[in-house]
């Protein structure tokens, strides 16, 4: 929690205490007992000092439950793709060693996954293999850049031959390793993680739109 966030659920417990009927009884004290201005003074100072504690621990304690809900629940992972959409711009960017496709992920809450994997996926006729990179860990708040390579039919690719050509273009030759129908492809990309000693996994459905030429933004958890 920030400063600022703290301060404001500080001051959203002390003005519900400082309302509540405490002062109330505390006034009428005064004028039953016929205790002095002072008294009054310093007595009231005392309870708002009191107040402003149990404030900052009725903040703390908000976010400490939420820190618990966090810790208690499994990890939760969300799969993110900024596709370009065009036969022609996937050609350009694949002409200019550039990828047309962005592929992230990122921690969405629980705890924190570690060993992250990423299961290959196969071209819809078998001669393309997308592989994701592993990753140590997703921890928030950031998006993880996915990185990627392609192999053809199982075999890693000449260096010299990516240097030359780019991924873009062996990622353009993947999604038309295909038949014109149907109108979409659907891959399933299953993550693989730790949760500290148990294995878990998450299964996410990546979408080709053949007609618009790229992969749909929504990402469907499976």
């Amino acid at each position: 929690m920030h400063l600022f966030d703290f301060g404001r659920a500080v001051l959203r417990h002390l003005w519900a205490l400082m309302s509540c009927a405490i002062f109330t009884i505390l006034g009428a004290y005064v004028f039953y007992a016929d205790k002095s201005n002072r008294w009054a003074l310093g007595a009231t100072g005392i309870l708002a000092v009191l107040c402003l504690l149990i404030a900052c621990y009725l903040a703390w304690a908000d976010e400490y439950k939420k820190v618990q809900k966090y810790l208690d629940d499994g990890p939760r992972l969300g799969l993110y793709i900024v596709s370009f959409f065009g036969r022609k711009e996937w050609q350009e960017q694949a002409d200019s060693k550039n990828t047309p496709v962005h592929i992230s992920i990122e921690h969405l809450g629980g705890r924190i996954p570690t060993d992250v994997r990423f299961d290959p996926i196969q071209s819809k006729k078998g001669t393309w293999t997308l592989c994701f990179g592993s990753e140590s860990y997703v921890k928030p708040p950031v998006r993880l850049p996915l990185s990627y390579e392609i192999r053809e039919k199982g075999a890693n690719i000449d260096q010299r031959i990516i240097d030359h050509l780019g991924w873009g273009t062996f990622l353009l030759s993947f999604v038309n390793d295909t038949d014109p129908q149907p109108e979409q492809d659907e891959y399933l990309l299953t993550v693989r993680y730790k949760d500290g000693d148990a294995e878990r996994t998450q299964v996410f459905k990546l979408v080709f739109d053949k007609t618009k030429f790229g992969f749909l933004s929504n990402t469907m958890h499976l």
